[in-house]
C-alpha cells in the first residue's frame, strides 16, 4: 500500500480507503513487509503486524514464513486485535491466529501483544517503542556497555547489540565476549573472504597502525577467513582479474 514514509496522514488515508473483502493474506503481507525492509536505511529494523492473526488467502505457508523471519535481520512485533472470547465466531483461522502471531514474533526476538479494547493501543505502542533499544559498534564502548545493557534489561527492555567479537589481531574484543555469554539469542554474521572467497569472520587491517581502535571501513579493513588472516597489518588485496565470457572464447577456439 505504501513505501517507507513519515507522513502519518498519507498512511491514514490509505488505510481508510482499503476495503475488507472477507479474505486475509497475512503470511503474504509479512513476506512483502520483510521484502520492503531490504530498502530500509536504518541499521535497526522492526516490522509491526496489526491483525487478528487469521490467514485464509496466502500463497505462502507458515513453514515458508517462519524460515524467512529466522533469516531476516528484522524484529517482528504484533498487535493481535481479537473480539472478546465469548463473541468469537471460532473459525479455524481465528483459533490459530494468536499462536501464529506469537510464533513468528518469538522467532525474531520480538513480542506479541493481545488487545480486546482498541483504547489499549496507545499504551502498547509506547511499550513497543520503549523496547526497541539498539546499540551498534558496541566494541567501541568498552566494558561499561555491559552494565548499560544489564540495566536496560532489568527495566524490562529488549536490547539488541551489534559489534565485532574480535579486534584486528583476532583477540576477543571486549565487551562482546561477555555480552555473548549473557545474551538469550546470538546470531553471528560472516562476510566473504576477499582472498579466497571462504566465509570470513575476521577483520584484516590494511593500514600501518598498531592502535587497537582505528576507525575505518573498506579503506582500513577487509574481511578474511581464518586461513588468510594475519594479526599484522597487510596490504589490501588486489581485485581478481576475471576473464568475462571465457566459455565463449573456449567454444570459439574449439570450432576453429
Amino acid at each position: 500500500m505504501s513505501t517507507f514514509t513519515s507522513n502519518v496522514e498519507d498512511l491514514q488515508s490509505r488505510i481508510l480507503s482499503a476495503s475488507a473483502k472477507g479474505r486475509t493474506a497475512l503470511l503474504d503481507a509479512i513476506y512483502l513487509g520483510l521484502n520492503e525492509m531490504r530498502n530500509a536505511q536504518n541499521a535497526k529494523r522492526a516490522l509491526l503486524i496489526i491483525s487478528d492473526g487469521g490467514d485464509n488467502n496466502s500463497r505462502y505457508n507458515e513453514k515458508d514464513i517462519k524460515r524467512l523471519v529466522r533469516e531476516a535481520d528484522t524484529q517482528l512485533y504484533s498487535v493481535g486485535i481479537f473480539d472478546p472470547f465469548e463473541y468469537r465466531s471460532r473459525t479455524p483461522e481465528e483459533l490459530s491466529g494468536p499462536s501464529l502471531l506469537t510464533e513468528v514474533t518469538d522467532l525474531t526476538g520480538g513480542r506479541s501483544f493481545t488487545v480486546e479494547n482498541v483504547n489499549e493501543l496507545p499504551d502498547i505502542a509506547a511499550k513497543i517503542g520503549a523496547e526497541l533499544v539498539g546499540i551498534d559498534e558496541v566494541q567501541f564502548l568498552g566494558p561499561p556497555a555491559l552494565e548499560v545493557c544489564r540495566a536496560l534489561v532489568d527495566r524490562g527492555l529488549r536490547v539488541i547489540v551489534a559489534g565485532l567479537d574480535q579486534d584486528y589481531r583476532g583477540a576477543p574484543f571486549e565487551p562482546m565476549p561477555q555480552l555473548l555469554a549473557e545474551a538469550e539469542y546470538v546470531t553471528k554474521e560472516l562476510a566473504i573472504c576477499v582472498v579466497c572467497g571462504a566465509p570470513a569472520g575476521r577483520s584484516q587491517r590494511i593500514v600501518p597502525a598498531e592502535d587497537r581502535v582505528v576507525v575505518g571501513a573498506a579503506d582500513a579493513y577487509e574481511p578474511r577467513c581464518r586461513k588468510c588472516f594475519s594479526p599484522e597489518p597487510r596490504p589490501a588485496t588486489s581485485p581478481p582479474e576475471q576473464e568475462l565470457f571465457a566459455f565463449v572464447k573456449r567454444a570459439g577456439s574449439q570450432g576453429t
